[in-house]
């Protein structure tokens, strides 16, 4: 039942948000086993390798990708919550191929558009997954009583 309402936001997590198998799992309330193993099958490891090289094709991609993940950073950490390793170390990664990017001058009122335009999406997906999953615990204590 859970891989029902759980397996695509679990998924996404991994894939797009580079939340651990421990961090989703803790979010999530499932099993870290349920989630290693979604993650085997589901390929969630080549579903990540695709996402982020799609989305790193050019320096400014890399850095409006880089300043959402500091904006998801601070979020987290304002929230009481520690950052996973393997997030830092893609975003350590991500800079490092920001530098290696040939040099690409952009107007700041564009790159500010991009990115607000990117934070407002994640903002907007953040609190619909917050609906659908307080939806979904409403459900459960309605069904158990």
């Amino acid at each position: 039942m859970k891989k029902d309402k759980y397996y695509e936001v679990a998924e996404k997590m991994y894939t797009e948000q580079f939340i651990t198998v421990a961090g989703i799992a803790k979010r999530l309330g499932i099993n870290e086993r349920t989630i290693k193993r979604w993650k085997k099958d589901g390929d969630w490891s080549e579903k990540r390798y695709q996402y982020l090289h799609k989305h790193t094709i050019s320096k400014d991609d890399i850095y409006t990708f880089c300043k959402t993940m500091l904006a998801n950073f601070n979020s987290e950490l304002q929230n009481g919550n520690k950052i996973d390793t393997s997030r830092l170390n893609v975003f350590l990664n991500l800079v490092e191929e920001l530098v290696k990017k040939e040099q690409q001058d952009f107007e700041l009122e564009e790159f500010i558009k991009v990115a607000q335009k990117r934070l407002d999406y994640e903002e907007e997906m953040l609190k619909e997954m917050e609906n659908e999953m307080k939806a979904a615990m409403q459900e459960e204590l309605n069904n158990s009583i």
